[in-house]
């Protein structure tokens, strides 16, 4: 009789022990010496939420790539072998910027996995995938700051009319020409109108330094780790989860003391502990979402449901933007005569997203 094959629940369970600190070791081991393990979807899956190697170096440090194919082996240590160079250059990088922020007195931190690397919160720094450099800078540094970056090479990215009118929560991207990493210099660390949940002065105000480098302290990294992809990135709102974000808690989770409380029980906090709880032992002390758990339990279960719901979901998204765009069409003479100007552009991007 043949062996049937893991579902997609259960290949993310198989990555979430493979990434876990709490969940059975024994358990894991005897999931990996299964013969029905469908290695081409769980490379799929975990390249799917960045995180290929990180599964590589969990699954070193736990002493279990002997379960593995031997072809797969060598591909995950090959792609962690790249991240690590990359990181290493790009931390080579930060230290370049951060030495000119410094002299100049620039008040600023890093962000994200930038952060978690200046951190050393990593035991391999291959195990994250880190895209842009983001750093928080005060308002009143900000424009010094982006103007050393462009004296040092860095080239501003085109801006649309949307940067125009529109605050963004950081300047135009900065891309370098001696360097991998393109640098975002952020103006604040949320979107409208979740700014207030977690502040900027907060963060300046408690950032802690290592190696010269300024990092946020770990209460405003955790905070930072879950709201970035829950507003930012709109995972409450599709109720989603990303499984590179959830280990960067966690990683978080282990250095701290204590949690406060009061953000933990915000409702788009509950729904991210709520499907890290499926998964994941390590969010067994935080209390959760049952709805909202439940309701990701359905979606990843039905792919009809699921791309039903996101097609729905991001239908009503864009037609609430349309809406606040015209509204300021309406009321705002020079964005009028420039979206006329730019109407081309504007109509073929929304025929793309209809």
């Amino acid at each position: 009789m043949l062996s049937t094959k893991n579902t997609y629940r259960e290949t993310l369970q198989l990555i979430a022990d493979i990434l876990s600190f709490k969940n059975s070791i024994e358990e894991l081991t005897l999931k990996l010496s299964s013969s029905t393990i469908d290695w081409d979807q769980f490379v799929t899956i975990a390249s799917d939420h960045l995180v290929l190697p990180t599964c590589y170096c969990r699954l070193s440090q736990k002493d279990l790539l002997l379960y593995l194919p031997k072809d797969l082996v060598l591909y995950l240590k090959e792609i962690t072998h790249i991240n690590r160079n990359r990181n290493h250059s790009l931390m080579t990088q930060v230290t370049h910027i951060t030495d000119i922020f410094n002299k100049k007195n620039i008040n600023y931190t890093l962000l994200k996995g930038t952060a978690l690397l200046a951190g050393n919160y990593f035991e391999d720094p291959g195990e994250r995938m880190v895209g842009d450099i983001d750093i928080l800078v005060e308002q009143q540094h900000i424009h010094i700051a982006y103007k050393l970056l462009l004296d040092e090479g860095y080239d501003s990215t085109k801006q649309t009319l949307r940067a125009t009118y529109f605050e963004d929560k950081h300047l135009p991207r900065l891309i370098p020409s001696h360097f991998i990493g393109a640098v975002e210099i952020h103006r604040k660390v949320l979107t409208k109108p979740y700014k207030a949940v977690l502040e900027n002065e907060e963060i300046l105000k408690h950032k802690t330094t290592i190696n010269k480098n300024s990092i946020p302290c770990g209460k405003n990294l955790f905070e930072h780790s879950v709201l970035n992809f829950q507003v930012n990135d709109f995972g409450h709102f599709y109720n989603s989860m990303s499984l590179r974000s959830l280990y960067d808690s966690m990683i978080i989770m282990k250095t701290l003391t204590t949690t406060d409380t009061r953000f933990l029980k915000l409702p788009f906090v509950t729904s991210y502990i709520s499907i890290g709880h499926l998964f994941f032992s390590d969010f067994n002390a935080v209390s959760s979402n049952t709805f909202r758990s439940q309701l990701f339990l359905k979606r990843i279960n039905n792919k009809f449901l699921k791309k039903t719901t996101d097609i729905l979901l991001k239908k009503s998204m864009l037609i609430k933007l349309i809406c606040n765009r015209l509204f300021f069409f309406i009321k705002n003479n020079d964005y009028r005569i420039d979206v006329m100007n730019d109407y081309k552009r504007i109509f073929l991007l929304l025929k793309s997203k209809f």
